[in-house]
């Protein structure tokens, strides 16, 4: 790979190991937060809230996102629940598909699952959709580093 096209990729975009634990550890912090608050009060800090004002704070802050997709993201190698969730997706839901057609994913996220699944099957078309800008930035750079012809994909806002 030349410099430019390296530059030009997701290294460039906060991918580091250093970034990456930064952002494992904010997601890890927001999970027990939340957590905590659920156990002491039985609800969490979203309940009774506007769902445009989460929609604002949450999916439409890029900066929130990143940290929290990318976090997430981290965790399926870490959390044991989740590498589980992993596996399963891996080991179970995807050999039961057909190897052609299209798959669609609402709430793409980091993009993980959808490019495995474009990945594993080539002859398939990917949809992909979110109401965040920057899961959908993620989930590019994650078809990007699994090297998914860009023409099999489609990524736009729910």
């Amino acid at each position: 790979m030349t410099g430019s096209a390296r530059a030009a990729g997701p290294h460039r975009a906060g991918w580091g190991e250093d970034q990456l634990r930064e952002y494992y550890a904010e997601f890890v912090v927001d999970y027990l937060r939340e957590q905590s608050q659920f156990l002491h009060t039985g609800s969490y800090s979203s309940e009774n809230r506007d769902i445009q004002a989460i929609a604002d704070e949450v999916y439409h802050n890029d900066e929130y996102m990143r940290a929290y997709m990318m976090g997430l993201l981290a965790s399926y190698a870490i959390f044991p629940h989740h590498h589980r969730q992993y596996r399963f997706f891996v080991d179970r839901f995807e050999p039961s598909l057909p190897n052609d057609g299209a798959c669609i994913e609402f709430g793409v996220g980091h993009g993980m699952f959808l490019a495995h699944l474009l990945k594993k099957q080539p002859g398939r078309r990917g949809y992909g959709y979110d109401l965040s800008n920057m899961a959908l930035t993620i989930a590019r750079s994650v078809n990007w580093i699994e090297k998914i012809d860009p023409s099999r994909v489609t990524l736009g806002n729910a």
